[in-house]
């Protein structure tokens, strides 16, 4: 075994030493105004994922795009991809991330007022796996959300015919996309969410309508927020212990309330300033909520988030200070196991060259700030004397009949320039890289331990340590965005010699056993030239297919026994994929 190791900058044991180590960052996006709506997601090792459409159909008429970027967790792009169809709009509205990495995109696809949806599954290095298209009818590109949970897919969107009343639909799927059920209910509004729950039944709302379905589609129950005071709910449903968590708003000023499984109003949160964009919510694992919101100013939004405990207190609320000015309209934001906030940013409405419109903000919820940006403890509680009312809704449910688009639809991916983010901290990286290269024998395997519990297999492997045995290059970081490391580990093989046997005997009296001469080889056989001769040296056969071996026959007829010349010229791919080339000419004994 040879290891070359190939150290840049400062030494390893100074790095392993190193406390207080940051992910911090601000990147704002480049040219706002060519993208709609920015959302984010985790990947199971800690990757974001963004994503987004572009303005351009909307302002041309012509293809809609989808835009998908996927960063390390110090904000640098992986890769960047656009995907597109000829002649079609399509639009980004959601996405999720599975157990083993791979993408789920939901949207709208439509040409003139012929509407559709359609699902798009993308492998975790961006390359598309599926891409499916779906008649409901005619649906509105506005509003769709998509949930997965326990192998389910559900897509939520509003039927809208302008014939007929407004209808919300669910439609269920699994993970390969293949369509299982669908509902479509009326009354319906324009707008709303809906999630999978953990018995299995679904929970949605659209304007002040709520509905919880079984899981069979069933109604459970449906309610209509009929309060004076109190506003349409703009964010959740939530799932949390004991039943639903939404956040109401009015006149920039929101709220949250919980209603128990049945629909019932358990509590109501005090109010705090905010704007009419909808927070994003998400449960912590100690069962408190974290809501990121923006907060009116005077010439532009502050962001701020807080802390929701499950009996409705709001425990903290904190502001983002920097030098900088937003203009910050929708959030959505994820947070990582070990407290790591990623927020992405949607500017509301247009901004001036001094404010901030859409972005990218990363910090530590333990962390004390950097000389950028830090979030600074506020008090902005107001009373709630919102009297919340829920009456029963008539609500009418029949089966969904979605088919699959049959129409060949190609979509096109294709890179994006990078960065599309722009630091606006200037908290350069120094890095370090090290190399380790091996070469194995015929046969060996390397069995590779990573330096420490903090360095984890770029390519989502898990294994530690980690047997590898095909060519090629694997990739491990400690994922400290201060001082990064990566190593490299490089595995190349010597080629093992092909092995070939052809045996000198067979019997074709078709018993099954020794019918025919066949090649024997360890390797894959990709060509040959089989030819057969009588000990005269006429040629009996000759084969240059690789399916098609002597079979003991001359012109139909099976040859008398005896001995036999055969000769075999063959081409030949070994493991590590190099041909392989050789030739054999032996007696073969033909019996009876």
């Amino acid at each position: 075994m040879r290891l070359h190791y190939s150290i840049c900058g400062i030494i390893l044991s100074f790095l392993y030493s190193i406390g207080g180590i940051s992910q911090d960052y601000l990147k704002t996006l480049e040219e706002p105004d060519k993208y709609l709506h920015q959302k984010i997601v985790r990947f199971p090792n800690g990757d974001i994922l963004i994503g987004d459409s572009s303005t351009e159909a909307l302002n041309s008429g012509g293809n809609g795009k989808i835009l998908l970027t996927r960063m390390d967790n110090c904000g640098q792009v992986e890769w960047s991809y656009s995907y597109e169809t000829i002649g079609l709009y399509i639009e980004f509205r959601d996405f999720k991330i599975n157990a083993q990495s791979e993408i789920i995109v939901y949207g709208s696809a439509y040409k003139g007022f012929d509407e559709r949806i359609f699902l798009l599954k993308v492998l975790p290095n961006g390359s598309i796996r599926r891409f499916l298209l779906f008649n409901t009818g005619t649906v509105d590109h506005f509003t769709y959300n998509l949930d997965l949970k326990n192998g389910q897919v559900l897509a939520y969107g509003l039927l809208l015919d302008w014939n007929v009343q407004k209808q919300g639909f669910v439609a269920l799927f699994d993970e390969d996309l293949n369509y299982q059920w669908g509902k479509r209910f009326t009354p319906f509004d324009t707008g709303g969410e809906a999630i999978i729950l953990e018995d299995g039944g679904f929970l949605g709302r659209s304007g002040s309508y709520l509905y919880k379905l079984d899981k069979h589609g069933a109604l459970d129950w449906a309610s209509i927020n009929t309060s004076i005071t109190s506003s349409t709910p703009i964010a959740g449903p939530i799932a949390v212990e004991g039943g639903y968590v939404f956040e109401s708003s009015q006149e920039e000023e929101s709220f949250f309330f919980k209603l128990d499984k049945s629909g019932h109003l358990i509590w109501t949160s005090s109010k705090f300033p905010s704007t009419q964009a909808a927070a994003a919510i998400k449960m912590q694992p100690d069962g408190n909520l974290l809501a990121v919101y923006s907060s009116p100013g005077t010439n532009e939004n502050y962001l701020c988030y807080l802390l929701l405990a499950p009996t409705g207190e709001i425990l903290r609320q904190r502001q983002l200070q920097t030098d900088l000015s937003f203009r910050t309209g929708d959030t959505d934001h994820t947070l990582s196991d070990d407290g790591i906030l990623t927020i992405a940013g949607n500017a509301a409405g247009a901004t001036n060259a001094n404010q901030v419109g859409d972005f990218l903000l990363q910090f530590s919820l333990d962390g004390e700030g950097n000389d950028c940006f830090y979030w600074e403890d506020i008090q902005a509680t107001l009373p709630n004397h919102a009297n919340l009312t829920f009456i029963p809704l008539d609500t009418i449910i029949r089966d969904l009949n979605m088919s699959l688009f049959q129409e060949e639809i190609q979509l096109e991916k294709a890179t994006i320039k990078t960065p599309l983010f722009q630091n606006q901290c200037d908290q350069a990286p120094h890095g370090n890289q090290v190399q380790v290269d091996t070469l194995l024998k015929c046969g060996e395997n390397w069995l590779v331990s990573l330096p420490s519990s903090d360095f984890i297999w770029l390519d989502n492997a898990l294994s530690t340590p980690r047997l590898l045995d095909q060519e090629g290059a694997y990739r491990a970081s400690n994922r400290n965005c201060v001082q990064p490391i990566t190593y490299t580990y490089t595995l190349e093989r010597e080629a093992c010699k092909c092995a070939v046997f052809l045996p000198n005997a067979l019997s074709p009296n078709n018993d099954s056993y020794n019918d025919g001469l066949s090649l024997y080889s360890n390797c894959t056989l990709t060509a040959m030239t089989m030819k057969v001769y009588s000990r005269w040296g006429d040629l009996l056969f000759e084969s240059r297919n690789t399916n098609n071996f002597w079979d003991g026959k001359s012109k139909g007829q099976v040859v008398p026994p005896g001995l036999y010349v055969v000769t075999v010229s063959y081409q030949l791919v070994d493991e590590v994929g190099e041909v392989q080339t050789g030739e054999i000419a032996q007696e073969v004994l033909v019996l009876r």
